[in-house]
């Protein structure tokens, strides 16, 4: 898997930078979600909504979250995302199990 660095700016706080790659990336319905993937092995979790009525796109908020190991790190990524269907699509395009199994 090939990282490169990524700089997330981030108005009116720290900017945050890590090597990495992009998980997986869904957009709609004025909302931007990316999981990004550390070479540390963690996940970060960027949600940006955004004015889709500018004729140019423009950011107005953005989150991120930086979540523990990949292993141990979903249930961080599902509270930041929730269960919305954007985020669903993100989940399975990420890989990660977005089902509640019952036996």
């Amino acid at each position: 898997m090939a990282y490169e660095e990524i700089i997330i700016k981030i108005p009116g706080a720290r900017d945050v930078k890590f090597s990495g790659t992009i998980a997986a990336e869904i957009t709609g319905g004025g909302k931007i979600y990316r999981l990004y993937e550390t070479e540390g092995g963690n996940y970060v979790a960027r949600m940006e909504s955004v004015n889709e009525e500018l004729e140019e796109t423009a950011t107005t908020v953005v989150q991120v979250q930086l979540t523990e190991p990949v292993a141990a790190g979903q249930t961080s990524v599902f509270e930041f995302f929730g269960f919305g269907d954007l985020a669903k699509e993100l989940y399975l395009a990420a890989g990660l199990d977005p089902y509640q199994t019952i036996e």
